[in-house]
């Protein structure tokens, strides 16, 4: 009997020593690291969504009375303002590609014939004016573009 007791004792001393070792190497493991991902790529960020605006008067280019209720349109964009009783107009800002956007700038009134301003640049970021002259009658003019940044 004494010799199964010993081999009892021998055989839970193995399984405490086998569970202890087993322990102590699953606590000395490494953490896995953790995934990481980079995304890499030729190609530049696109930039930020630019805008401009523009403002101005418009005139009567005879006797540079202030024209109210004339009408300025941004071509391909759309948008367009009307003067007020100063013969002023705003946009508020408009968006653009960057750096600018060509634009048609078309000035109108009741009488007056018709302004086309082609080829124009609006950049965004910046502000524009335009100070328009209209002539009376029913004639198109169509000029280079004279917008100067501010």
């Amino acid at each position: 009997m004494r010799k199964t007791h010993k081999q009892i004792l021998v055989l839970l001393i193995l399984v405490f020593l086998a569970f202890f070792i087993s322990a102590v190497d699953q606590a000395n493991l490494p953490t896995p690291p953790t995934p990481y991902i980079e995304v890499i790529s030729d190609e530049p960020d696109p930039p930020e969504p630019a805008s401009a605006s523009l403002r101005g008067t418009v005139r009567d280019k005879v006797t540079d009375h202030l024209i109210v209720e004339a009408r300025v349109t941004i071509l391909p964009h759309g948008v367009s303002a009307t003067t007020d009783k100063t013969g002023s107009f705003h946009f508020p800002p408009i968006p653009v590609n960057f750096p600018y956007d060509l634009v048609t700038i078309v000035v109108e009134a009741s009488g007056y014939g018709q302004l086309r301003i082609v080829d124009d640049r609006l950049y965004g970021g910046h502000s524009a004016s335009l100070d328009a002259t209209l002539e009376k009658g029913s004639a198109t003019v169509t000029v280079p573009p004279p917008l100067v940044e501010n």
